[in-house]
């Protein structure tokens, strides 16, 4: 219990930046990273919570990466059935996934498969933030084939046509990055992807408001 407190503590601390330095400082980032191994998921949630703001910054990511610590585990808590541990997990992916060195890394530990999990079955928040991790990873150039190849591209696809706006958009950005490489994007000729796209360009091209002068 005591251990649950302290981390909701540093949780909540986190919030502010000045915070976020010194838990840097008083080597606060450790037992925070061991935390996502815990047993009890309000736990995991704290930690999650700790991680993914201080991976916002350039300073946190480099000090997290130095520990050695951390992305296996945050992959492996990510498909967790708690919404909560999943969505914080997959928050610290992603603004990890900022920094080009934890691209290659997430990458490394097959994280695609437990990405494509997220969007099989999870929330839309989940599937949304799912969709932004993949952008970062698909923004580098090395990645964009591992991701094809790994089986994202029809959940990819299948979320162009969300109802869910952010998810769409995050789909279609996505989808992008892998047609911006001229390898994927001779492994991406398929009358599917063409429909989707249209099918999504002619949806927004409706919402799309006209105004006449005069």
């Amino acid at each position: 219990q005591c251990l649950g407190d302290v981390a909701s503590a540093l949780s909540n601390l986190s919030i502010a930046k000045e915070n976020q330095n010194l838990i840097l400082k008083e080597q606060g980032l450790r037992p925070i990273l061991k935390l996502l191994s815990s047993s009890l998921k309000y736990c995991q949630i704290s930690a999650c919570r700790v991680l993914h703001r201080l991976a916002l910054s350039e300073t946190g990511r480099n000090r997290i990466r130095k520990e050695e610590y951390g992305p296996e585990e945050l992959v492996a808590i990510s498909q967790s059935s708690n919404t909560d541990v999943s969505r914080f997990a997959l928050m610290s992916i992603c603004n990890l996934m900022l920094d080009e060195a934890y691209q290659i890394i997430f990458s490394k530990l097959n994280c695609i498969p437990a990405l494509i999990s997220v969007l099989q079955q999870s929330t839309i928040e989940c599937k949304k933030l799912a969709l932004m991790t993949i952008c970062n990873m698909t923004a580098n150039y090395s990645n964009k084939l591992f991701v094809l190849k790994s089986g994202a591209l029809p959940y990819i696809l299948q979320e162009m046509s969300s109802i869910d706006y952010s998810c769409k958009l995050y789909a279609t950005m996505a989808f992008s990055n892998l047609a911006s490489n001229d390898v994927t994007r001779k492994l991406m000729v398929d009358s599917q992807c063409i429909a989707r796209l249209t099918e999504t360009a002619f949806a927004e091209t409706e919402k799309v408001e006209l105004y006449r002068a005069g």
